[in-house]
């Protein structure tokens, strides 16, 4: 991070970025040993296990799809004919 960002940030950054995957991994963890019981919780369970059954080229977001639809892989790559 201190070849990207000013040092004097770096303790802040660090934290929001260590704290981010915490989350990230919890949710992961969550979504396969877990029953998630909220609205949240089950939409981000079933977009989560459709990445593992249904197309491992898409749907790679587990806490959040916002990533998905930045980088276009909420439905996978378009294959050529």
């Amino acid at each position: 991070f201190s070849a990207v960002f000013p040092l004097k940030y770096i303790d802040v950054i660090m934290a929001n970025f260590l704290i981010g995957y915490l989350c990230y991994d919890y949710i992961h963890y969550a979504t396969h040993h877990f029953a998630m019981t909220s609205p949240l919780g089950r939409y981000l369970r079933k977009y989560h296990l459709q990445h593992h059954y249904a197309s491992e080229k898409s749907k790679y977001g587990v806490s959040s799809p916002l990533w998905d639809y930045v980088f276009r892989t909420v439905d996978g790559p378009k294959e050529n004919h």
